[in-house]
């Protein structure tokens, strides 16, 4: 359970039971990428005693009301502490968009959200000892996407997990006017684009304005920079049927994904060709919106060109696209309810079973492996 800061040293503690250390300096987040971090320890839980390190750590609140498991021990953990840490495990998990720090665990698994950082080739002797930090672990990617530009920027192979979603029922009969969007509410790096749903929204037809509503969910920090943020956005909002959904606790969330006819996703728009972290990594949140039969409208980029096809959903490059194509659907609903039958269906491939069997294949061939790991300098 999420407590108070814990020294790092106390993890090397001798046990008999085989234990996993997961370090994800961005725990406190709570996004995406730590559900798939809770998911993954879930299932190591079945084999291990798992310990979560973080720069910081959430409130056993903020889990509840995020629907994330409460019940693993978790330590304030910097970045220095976790080679020393990671010494005493015979797993280490680490999360990560950069270099990792170096482990020391018997066996290691890399979660690579994304490759931010790149190897320069004016600094070789750098490029080296990442290139040998990295050869000691096991690498896992959320899709196709990020696997190429992990191979691309770190020169190593991953393997892809696709996280497993929290499926919901899809109820025609529960559907309303609603266009939901869900998304971390940020202003840099890995941008939602909640200004361009805003300004898209507010230009559809007036027929499509006055009857339809656009909700946008998503987790914000409580700091004065976030919270100045999401006050922008509203007031470019303001006297247009749109709704904001700031850190509501998951009952909420799911009643929105019950009520939604649409989604819409606009992450990676206008981002520049030399920023593919800026294009949305996977689309989580897409999958569950299909999942409870909401028909996605998502921007053709990065990892949602592997989840909307055009039998479950659309895809637009441009603006006028997003309104022409949202007005057109809203106008057929038909081809509504067929996309949304669709998209449900296609969302079984996200299952917990799945994301279960495939992760505990790579943990066997891991954890079987002898000697695949080059020694430590």
């Amino acid at each position: 359970m999420a407590g108070p800061a814990i020294d790092a040293r106390r993890c090397a503690t001798t046990v008999a039971s085989p234990r996993a250390l997961i370090f994800n300096p961005y725990l406190a987040t709570l996004g995406g990428g730590e559900r798939y971090m809770f998911d993954v320890a879930e299932v190591l839980a079945d084999s291990f005693e798992v310990v979560i390190g973080g720069r910081a750590l959430p409130s056993v609140p903020t889990l509840e009301a995020r629907g994330l498991p409460t019940g693993f021990q978790m330590v304030r953990m910097p970045d220095r502490s976790f080679g020393r840490a990671s010494a005493s495990f015979d797993l280490a998990v680490v999360v990560t968009i950069d270099i990792p720090p170096r482990s020391r665990a018997a066996h290691s698994l890399l979660i690579a959200q994304f490759p931010f950082a790149r190897f320069r080739p004016w600094r070789p002797m750098r490029t080296l000892r990442r290139s040998e930090i990295l050869r000691r672990y096991r690498t896992l990617v959320y899709s196709d996407f990020v696997r190429d530009w992990t191979r691309t920027r770190w020169k190593i192979d991953s393997t892809v997990l696709p996280p497993a979603i929290n499926r919901g029922t899809y109820e025609q009969a529960s559907k309303r006017l609603v266009i939901l969007s869900i998304g971390r509410f940020s202003r840099k790096g890995h941008s939602k684009r909640h200004d361009v749903m805003i300004d898209a929204f507010c230009s559809l037809p007036d027929e499509v304005r006055s009857s339809w509503t656009l909700v946008l969910a998503g987790a914000s920090p409580n700091d004065r920079k976030s919270m100045r943020h999401v006050a922008s956005l509203k007031e470019r909002a303001a006297g247009a049927n749109i709704e904001f959904a700031v850190n509501v606790a998951q009952a909420r969330l799911d009643q929105y994904l019950r009520e939604a006819s649409i989604f819409w996703h606009a992450a990676g728009f206008g981002r520049s060709p030399s920023h593919p972290e800026h294009a949305e990594h996977f689309g989580m949140a897409t999958i569950e919106a299909m999942s409870w039969g909401a028909v996605p409208i998502v921007y053709d980029d990065g990892g949602q060109r592997e989840i909307v096809t055009e039998d479950v959903g659309v895809r637009w490059a441009t603006v006028e696209e997003l309104r022409n194509e949202t007005t057109t659907l809203i106008a057929g609903q038909e081809r509504r309810r067929v996309l949304a039958a669709g998209a449900a269906a296609a969302s079984e491939r996200y299952s917990r079973k799945a994301f279960t069997t495939l992760l505990r294949s790579v943990l066997d061939e891991e954890l079987n492996a002898e000697h695949v790991r080059p020694p430590e300098s």
